[in-house]
């Protein structure tokens, strides 16, 4: 027969012959169970938290150590060379071509003074015939240029160890011969001249750090034949006239912050009058050379004459 529900138990049997398949919970009493089982799960739970965040409780093992460890490259990769650090000069790495040298020249490895890191074409005597290229102990381009039977030819470069192009020029049989240049830091350029076989030709500009002009001069196989004008720092004249074979000739203006001279040279020597005034234009002195082997010299008080001396040159 069927059983009734026991009083205040909460449990239904299932009828006899229909099998234990399947219970149901029900009343006040299973929440309480459910709650203590709750508490217990929570007291065992909550220690091994704290431990596995980190805190040490009384009683309790100190929880594992962690290194961390923080690399800058895969340490299974090969180091680069210090060919491939080298910075590739002009016109790319001619010493990776396949035929980087000419009349049976080999590129090879340099390391003498005053280039102790370099790449040349030599020819079994030894000589540099074709590129050469050297560089820094930083690997920055020192030097680049190219070599026939031993002596410069065509552009030459060089540079400074902060990688700023400090000169340029062109050879011919190892001396200068064309356009040549220099430049100071922050690339500023400090001359620009022509040379031929080694000796200054025509026009040659010089310039101070700050790139103004400095210097105007023209030349003639390395000696000064033309025009002539210096500056100042302030970009004002300093001295302007012409040059003969060398030597100043005709009318001249010679200046510093406070005063200019003018007069005339013959063949390199000051002849006639010379007077000095001020930026206002006030006469301050004259110097006269008229006389062979003597110089006299006006000084100027508030515009007259205030002092006269004789200078004369012993034979």
């Amino acid at each position: 027969g069927t059983k009734g529900p026991a009083r205040g138990v909460g449990f239904v049997v299932a009828p006899h012959g229909q099998g234990m398949n399947r219970s149901r919970v029900q009343g006040p009493m299973l929440r309480r169970a459910r709650h203590a089982a709750g508490l217990a799960s929570l007291r065992w739970a909550l220690p091994a938290a704290i431990g596995f965040l980190g805190v040490s409780c009384a009683g309790s093992p100190p929880p594992p150590t962690a290194e961390i460890r923080v690399q800058d490259a895969d340490p299974s990769a090969q180091p680069e060379s210090a060919e491939a650090r080298r910075q590739v000069p002009p016109g790319g790495a001619w010493w990776t071509a396949h035929r980087p040298c000419e009349d049976g020249a080999e590129a090879l490895p340099v390391a003498e003074p005053p280039d102790f890191d370099a790449f040349a074409c030599r020819l079994p005597n030894g000589q540099n015939h074709g590129w050469f290229t050297s560089w820094y102990e930083n690997h920055r381009l020192r030097r680049h240029g190219h070599f026939d039977h031993g002596a410069k030819d065509r552009t030459w470069s060089e540079w400074s160890a902060s990688g700023e192009l400090t000169s340029q020029a062109e050879y011919l049989a190892d001396q200068p011969h064309g356009r040549s240049r220099t430049w100071g830091p922050r690339g500023v350029l400090l001359t620009d001249c022509n040379y031929e076989h080694g000796l200054l030709q025509g026009f040659c500009a010089e310039f101070y750090v700050t790139g103004s002009p400095r210097r105007h001069v023209w030349y003639r196989a390395g000696t000064p034949h033309g025009e002539f004008e210096s500056f100042l720092a302030n970009g004002s004249t300093q001295d302007k006239g012409r040059y003969v074979d060398g030597a100043r000739d005709g009318e001249w203006i010679s200046c510093d912050e406070k005063s200019c001279r003018r007069g005339a040279f013959e063949h390199g020597v000051e002849s006639g009058i010379w007077t000095e005034q001020d930026a206002d234009g006030v006469t301050l002195s004259t110097e006269d050379y008229s006389v062979v082997g003597q110089r006299t010299r006006i000084e100027y008080c508030q515009g007259r004459p205030c002092k006269r001396t004789v200078y004369v040159w012993r034979p």
